[in-house]
């Protein structure tokens, strides 16, 4: 008898344990969607506004970013070409392309309507660091060899990505203020971000880096009671090039005068200026055979960050333009091509680094003004 009592007394305990760990297990399970759908609800209602939804809060204790890398932030994407629709400021939208990548550095160009910037940046793993800036930079030339060694203007982000992670520039202080911040994309997408708040002399400016995108916005405040907010938000992004127009210049039939034609030519990162006039004065795109067939442009640069001279170097089939007249002629309409395009005064022409020799005429002058011919 004593012993049925104890089984049951154990039967009974055993089931009401069992139901206990039941009970507990459904609860958590009605409590999981509740949080899914609070993540899920995460988006912005003003596009002028970045919100942070419960998920990304909580994310902040304990950052989601850890495993990622600087460098995700800023990606070195090839073709990049970029629109930013702004607000508040006439010079907030801008157009940006990627011209050149070399290892971890990219050159790329942001035109705003009024000037074209130029920019080099390092990209690492745990920082990225802006080499250089050149307002009023117009062509396609790669400096990046020139100023990779170069110690950097400001570094734009750094590891670790926390919130809390601060440093500074010398005109500026940074830091991280958030983590997995939702930014919406002028086409409706809305995309986690971390947010860099930037604090300057007279003004405190957001920027916003996306993994796979790099900055998708960016706003700025004055200081001023009534000052505005200047917005830039990313509105379209592509990788398969663009076009540029480029001026060539042509000679009439008399050959005694000159006319222009406007050529649209396809661009990618990484284009080499020189192989695209190369075919231009060679007759591509219907235009006139400036070049002798076979003439190569070895070279086409100009010296620094100093565009009043451009130099180029051919081979040697370039001396085969014959009679003094078509000779001048020719010459001075290849010459002017790759001058208006550098904005440049005067060209130093050679040919293998040798004077170029005019048929009739003799040695080119060194340098030969644009203006003066």
């Amino acid at each position: 008898m004593k012993h049925l009592l104890l089984i049951s007394c154990s039967l009974l305990l055993l089931t009401a344990c069992q139901t206990e760990n039941s009970h507990a297990s459904n609860t958590e399970a009605n409590s999981q969607p509740t949080s899914q759908s609070q993540s899920q609800e995460r988006s912005l209602t003003n596009q002028n506004e970045t919100t942070t939804s419960q998920a990304a809060t909580e994310s902040q204790d304990k950052p989601s970013q850890e495993e990622s890398k600087v460098s995700d932030y800023y990606p070195l994407t090839a073709n990049y070409q970029a629109h930013f629709q702004g607000e508040g400021n006439e010079f907030s939208s801008f157009d940006r392309v990627y011209d050149f990548i070399e290892d971890n550095y990219v050159q790329s160009r942001t035109d705003n309507s009024g000037t074209s910037v130029m920019e080099i940046v390092r990209v690492g793993e745990d920082r990225v660091d802006l080499i250089t800036t050149q307002p009023e930079f117009y062509i396609r030339e790669n400096y990046i060899p020139r100023f990779k060694d170069q110690a950097a203007e400001k570094t734009l982000l750094k590891a670790p990505l926390e919130v809390g992670t601060n440093w500074d520039n010398s005109d500026e202080h940074r830091e991280i203020t958030a983590l997995d911040q939702d930014i919406k994309l002028a086409n409706g997408d809305s995309v986690p971000s971390i947010e860099v708040t930037v604090t300057g002399e007279g003004m405190v400016s957001k920027e916003y880096y996306a993994k796979d995108y790099g900055l998708v916005y960016e706003e700025t405040v004055m200081d001023g009671e009534d000052a505005p907010i200047a917005s830039s938000r990313l509105e379209t992004m592509t990788t398969d090039g663009w076009e540029e127009t480029i001026t060539v210049t042509q000679v009439n039939d008399q050959g005694d005068d000159y006319y222009e034609e406007n050529v649209d030519v396809p661009i990618e990162t990484n284009t080499r200026m020189r192989d695209e006039f190369q075919k231009l004065l060679s007759g591509a795109n219907d235009l006139q055979a400036l070049l002798p067939e076979g003439t190569k442009i070895n070279a086409l640069h100009t010296n620094n960050l100093d565009h009043s001279t451009v130099y180029v170097d051919f081979s040697p089939e370039i001396e085969t333009i014959k009679g003094s007249t078509a000779s001048q002629t020719s010459y001075h309409a290849i010459f002017k091509t790759l001058a208006d395009y550098y904005h440049a005064d005067q060209i130093v022409a050679t040919v293998n680094n040798e004077p170029i020799e005019i048929d009739q005429v003799g040695p080119l002058p060194q340098p030969y003004i644009i203006s003066q011919n």
